[in-house]
């Protein structure tokens, strides 16, 4: 078979060109694919292929890649760094993760409906100020959201000129007044530039932020439910922390099964084990359940950071005190939070500035701890601290922020007999 000379120079320099724009690439360390995925990324057939075959045609199929992974591995570790914080922090991960999913989402959903708000509202102003609809129309087309379904030119003409009588055959005076007039109604209206969107499109924006209120508030609903279940088994936990001989920590995990072995040999009852034992099914209870219902499935490592998030026999005690009272507290919290914003949801009929509302009234904010000076006294000498608890203001086992030191405040537990 004969080729070209000619041709077969010019596909051997293309053969060449192709292979010098191609961009070399390598499978991305474990890592960084580890924390795209948590951002939501998964390359797709093309980027797959070019990742086995070890490079890319162009420079922009590279840099679109890169761009993505890079991104997506960004949002991954971000969203690993937020619930290694709700951890360390004794936060519910799961509840927090979907609280922050939730109000990403809605924002985009927000943002995406005002864009398209202001798209529909300029292609109006355009029909408007070319004479193709009414200001009238448009404000129409606002409130309810479709544009209006007008006749071409054609249909237009042929309506204006028709008998508006033809059943009597005959075009009286009458009928051409009438012919008149339609022509005066399809002939093109006077250029406008400005559009009065009227009471029918601000009640249609309002109806919008109603119902998106209404869904923000539903699904804090549920996560307040999932807290709110958790509560009686830490009030549990708690009663067993405040008890004196009550203790916990690594050694007290690793002995309990041969204690508990020699209890039931020896038929001896002992006390301790048998709380741990309910401790550590509180902690079991628990550790699931810190994901809230609808989700999804919790992965490994979910699983292992519920668990340290939680309480636990291996923890020693004051750290499991610390971590029953704010889990109780914060729930409590975030039950007057609900509270507010279903009270400003009432009167505003949307939960938009709800957040502006709050930073404007810091007084109104629910605090998870609560500050006092623990060395403080009153004019009788008398210990404040001590004092709260008598009026029930404190309680036993209620985690506080100690301020006695302004420059190093201290997380601590509330114990009566400390300030006897």
């Amino acid at each position: 078979m004969y080729i070209d000379p000619k041709i077969l120079e010019e596909m051997q320099k293309r053969q060449q060109q192709q292979q010098q724009n191609r961009v070399a690439v390598q499978e991305p360390r474990r890592i960084n694919s580890f924390f795209a995925r948590g951002g939501g990324f998964t390359p797709d057939q093309a980027q797959q292929e070019a990742l086995k075959r070890g490079f890319f045609e162009t420079q922009a199929d590279a840099n679109t890649y890169e761009q993505q992974q890079r991104n997506a591995r960004n949002v991954g570790l971000g969203n690993m760094l937020y619930s290694l914080s709700d951890a360390f922090a004794g936060r519910n991960i799961g509840a927090e993760a979907q609280q922050r999913q939730a109000n990403t989402l809605a924002m985009q959903k927000q943002q995406e409906e005002i864009n398209a708000r202001a798209r529909f509202e300029q292609t109006l102003a355009q029909m408007v100020s070319t004479g193709q609809i009414s200001k009238q129309e448009a404000q129409l087309a606002i409130a309810t959201g479709k544009l209006p379904n007008k006749p071409n030119a054609q249909e237009n003409f042929d309506w204006a000129n028709s008998d508006p009588t033809p059943n009597d055959g005959v075009i009286t005076q009458a009928d051409q007044i009438e012919m008149q007039r339609r022509m005066e109604f399809v002939k093109p209206k006077t250029p406008v530039t400005n559009i009065d969107l009227g009471d029918k499109a601000e009640w249609k924006y309002k109806e919008i932020d109603y119902t998106e209120g209404r869904k923000e508030l539903s699904e804090d609903k549920k996560i307040l439910q999932t807290d709110t279940a958790l509560v009686p088994k830490f009030r549990q936990a708690q009663i067993i922390l405040n008890q004196e001989n009550f203790d916990t920590g690594i050694m007290q995990k690793a002995t309990l099964g041969p204690r508990q072995l020699y209890s039931e040999i020896t038929g001896i009852d002992d006390p301790n084990v048998t709380n741990q034992l309910v401790f550590e099914a509180i902690a079991s209870y628990a550790t699931p359940r810190m994901r809230p219902p609808g989700s999804g499935a919790s992965s490994d490592f979910e699983q292992m950071m519920f668990a340290r998030a939680t309480v636990g026999l291996g923890k020693n005690r004051e750290a499991n005190r610390i971590i029953v009272a704010t889990a109780i507290q914060q729930a409590e919290r975030d039950r007057k939070l609900l509270q507010l914003k279903e009270e400003f949801f009432e009167e505003q009929k949307t939960t938009l500035g709800f957040d502006a509302y709050m930073s404007n009234n810091p007084d109104l904010m629910p605090l998870v701890y609560q500050n006092i000076d623990a060395q403080a006294v009153n004019e009788n000498n008398e210990s404040i601290i001590g004092s709260m608890a008598d009026t029930n203001a404190i309680k036993e086992g209620e985690a506080y922020i100690d301020t006695s030191d302004p420059d190093n405040p201290v997380l601590r537990i509330f114990s009566k007999k400390d300030f006897e």
